[in-house]
């Protein structure tokens, strides 16, 4: 996402308090380390653009952060002619996603290790079409 220029930062007092961004491939989380990555581009009639890898500094949670980056986001995405946003929510940003008209799936459990899975949810939003 930073080398696609799809990564927004917020920043005060030369602190990073916030980050996320937004994806035009095919992944729709994990680390550049994966092995099953697929950076094949979407194509934004079909597919929807991927949310990914927000993160927000506690002390600054619940003060509109998120929801300034997801608004950049959703913006950039519309610009390229994305129809609908998708991404893999962890459980704490689930009410973010949802304040901006994500749709909850089913939970999932995604495997660490042999002993440890995180609880993730999946979740879509449709975008109004561009006027003009």
């Amino acid at each position: 996402m930073i080398k696609d220029e799809t990564y927004f930062v917020v920043e005060t007092e030369n602190l990073l308090i916030g980050c996320g961004g937004w994806s035009y491939r095919a992944t729709l989380f994990g680390n550049d380390s994966k092995k099953d990555r697929n950076p094949d581009i979407l194509n934004p009639a079909i597919n929807s653009a991927k949310i990914r890898a927000f993160f927000i500094k506690p002390r600054y949670a619940r003060k509109g952060i998120g929801s300034m980056i997801m608004q950049q986001c959703e913006e950039a995405a519309r610009a390229m002619d994305f129809r609908g946003l998708e991404l893999m929510a962890t459980l704490p940003g689930q009410k973010l996603y949802a304040r901006h008209g994500f749709t909850a799936c089913k939970a999932i459990e995604y495997p660490i290790n042999n002993n440890l899975s995180l609880t993730f949810i999946p979740m879509r939003k449709k975008l109004s079409v561009k006027v003009g």
